[in-house]
Parts: structure tokens; sequence; C-alpha cells
């Protein structure tokens, strides 16, 4: 009987588990969205280059701690407290901004937290700003081009170990807590290992994207240089002109090239030439 009784009681822990990773991981969908409109936002990612200016400090933070509090606003309840991904916004804001970015992230997480009650919620509020300031940290040490996906999952792993071990240490009542960690501690530190992992890979993968489409730009220029050098040596007149934009037309494979000066085209190649004619 009891061999039953204990056996029945593991199975359905491990459904409650399952079903709290599955509604968990449904919420990192957002987290996977955010980190493709940052990763293309030419602001933000100039904002992350130079986080210390008032300016820049003040976007990242607001935007990053939205990230947060949209964590915790889609948390799950369980045992008086909530299973949430608020723990991935707070990491992504000190790797990608540094310290103090991820300390005014942190701090705006923790009043959020704090603001919604349950019995950890100053624990939890603490273990943010302490996580925030954690990341930046080593974003500072590494370098946000150096972080990878390892380093990643380490911080975010220690993050959720710190907040739990704080939890366990200060809560009360203590079975409250215990119950608590016992039904969330495996999902959510899954999820933020996952759901950073997920943040830095896509981050990286746009920039690596933008640094090809860089690259082939600037052999695009150095191949149009190479071979119109030769006729712009001949002064830009219609038949020296004409070459260049035919250079270039296959080059960039373009729709159209015009090259003018500045009362008229010189030579026009490509779509609309019927009607964009040379000394117009």
């Amino acid at each position: 009987f009891i061999r039953d009784t204990l056996k029945k009681m593991t199975q359905r822990e491990i459904s409650m588990d399952l079903e709290l990773l599955l509604q968990l991981s449904l919420n990192m969908s957002f987290v996977a969205l955010a980190a493709y409109l940052m990763g293309r936002n030419r602001y933000i990612i100039q904002c992350a280059t130079q986080p210390y200016r008032l300016k820049h400090w003040l976007i990242l933070s607001v935007a990053f701690s939205i990230l947060s509090a949209i964590g915790t606003y889609t948390g799950i309840p369980v045992h008086d407290a909530l299973a949430n991904t608020r723990m991935v916004g707070v990491i992504m804001s000190g790797f990608m901004a540094g310290p103090l970015v991820g300390l005014a992230t942190g701090a705006a997480s923790a009043i959020h937290r704090y603001s919604i009650g349950g019995f950890t919620t100053e624990i939890c509020a603490l273990a943010s700003l302490l996580v925030g300031l954690m990341a930046g940290l080593v974003r500072r040490k590494v370098g946000f081009a150096r972080l990878d996906w390892k380093t990643g999952a380490a911080v975010a792993l220690a993050g959720e170990f710190l907040q739990k071990s704080l939890v366990m240490l200060l809560a009360q009542p203590y079975e409250k807590a215990l119950a608590m960690e016992k039904a969330i501690a495996l999902p959510t530190t899954i999820v933020s290992v996952v759901g950073t992992i997920i943040f830095i890979v896509i981050l990286k993968n746009i920039r690596e994207e933008q640094s090809l489409y860089g690259a082939k730009a600037a052999e695009q220029a150095l191949d149009i240089a190479t071979q119109a050098l030769p006729y712009a040596r001949q002064g830009l007149n219609e038949d020296s002109a004409g070459m260049i934009a035919g250079i270039i037309h296959d080059i960039t494979n373009m729709d159209a090239v015009a090259v003018t000066d500045r009362e008229k085209i010189i030579a026009f190649i490509g779509a609309g030439a019927d009607h964009h004619t040379a000394g117009q």
C-alpha cells in the first residue's frame, strides 16, 4: 500500500512539473520575440554599445524592465508564490548593457515583484536586484562580443540557485517554502536557462548576419572601385559614366543605376531606361 501510494505521488508530481514546464515554456515565445525585435533595432543595439550615456541607460532600463514585468505578470500561481520568467529579462539587461542597466532593471523588477505580494515577495525582489548586478558584472568582464550561450546558461543557473537558496534560508514558514520549491524549482530553472540561451543565440545570429552583410557590401564596394577606376580616370563623360553604371549594375544586381551630376543624368542602366536618358 505504501509503495503504491508513493508511486502515485511521484507520478502526480512529475505530471505537475511537466504541466508547469509547458506553461512556462509558452511564455518563452515572448522572450524569443523580444530578442528578435531588439536585435533588429539598430537604435537598441547602439544603446547597448554605449550604455553609460544617460539616454541610452534610461531606454534600455525601461525596455528590459517591461520585459521582466511581463515575465512576472504571465507567472503561474503555485503555493502562494509565482513561477515566472522574470529572471530572463533581468539577466539579459545585464548581459546586453552592463551593471548599471542590470542594476536598474533588477531594481524595477524588484519593486514590481514586491507590489504583487506573496510570502516570498521580499526575497524574490532581493534576488532580482542581485542577479541583475551579477549579469552586468559578467558582461563587463567578458564583453558582449565574447559572451556565448554557455556563459549565459551558467549565469542563469547561478541566478536561479541564488534565488532558491535565499527562499529556503529566509522564507517563512519553512514547510511552505519547501513545498513551493519542490513544485517549481526544476521547471523555473529549466525555463530561465533555456530562455537566456534562446535570447543570446538569437542576438548572436542577428549580429553575425549583419556582419556578413557588411562584409559582403565592403567586398562589392572594393570590386566596383577596382573595375571602375580605369574609366573614372578618363573623366566623367557619357562613355565613362555608362561603363561605371554598367559595372555597378552587374555587381550589385540593382534594378537600375544612374550616374548624375548636379544638373542632369550622365548615364542610366536598368528599369526605366526608356524615359531616363542621358542629358536629361
